[in-house]
């Protein structure tokens, strides 16, 4: 399944708990389901909310949509014209907004994959499969349909990847594979 947070804002040194789960009643399509966490740190008064997009790659699929012209469209009017059901602005851009690292789209490489130690993963869509593999192991096959480079890696093989800096809070984006689909 893949999660894409939507919005958290916390500290990942703490030892936060899940203070509840849902999934939340209303989905406009039983293919994504729209899950509210809520996790809090027991060593403080901190708190976040998690907004989890969750889906079987059997049912749904992942698309990277290249808006490569001004005037950009907003998120919300693409994702309705695309009928999508959950979106977010993904990537990175240098200062003339073209794409920094790999970005593949409709099978078409609009950017190539670049050595940046923040962009240390690749999310990479094929007809059967939703991936996130470390960028020095990303091998561009033809069957790739969309990829985007990004990082840092948070977790790799069920283990929090170490060295990253723990001592700032920041707002972050994330997908998750969990090998099954």
């Amino acid at each position: 399944m893949l999660a894409g947070l939507l919005s958290a804002d916390f500290c990942a040194r703490a030892d936060w708990l899940v203070h509840s789960s849902a999934r939340q009643k209303g989905s406009p399509n039983e293919s994504v389901e729209h899950w509210k966490v809520e996790l809090k740190n027991p060593d403080s008064t901190e708190q976040v909310t998690l907004h989890l997009a969750v889906f079987a790659s059997r049912n749904a699929t992942l698309k990277v949509i290249d808006q490569p012209e001004a005037p950009r469209r907003d998120l919300a009017d693409v994702m309705t014209e695309t009928k999508s059901l959950a979106g977010v602005n993904g990537g990175y851009f240098d200062p003339d907004d073209a794409p920094v690292g790999l970005l593949v789209c409709a099978g078409r490489v609009i950017s190539p994959l670049r050595k940046a130690k923040l962009l240390s993963g690749v999310l990479a869509v094929t007809a059967k499969q939703v991936d996130i593999v470390r960028a020095t192991n990303f091998q561009r096959r033809d069957r790739i349909t969309f990829a985007l480079q990004c990082g840092p890696l948070l977790v790799e093989r069920a283990t929090p990847v170490a060295g990253l800096n723990d001592t700032r809070q920041a707002r972050r984006t994330f997908a998750a594979v969990d090998g099954n689909g």
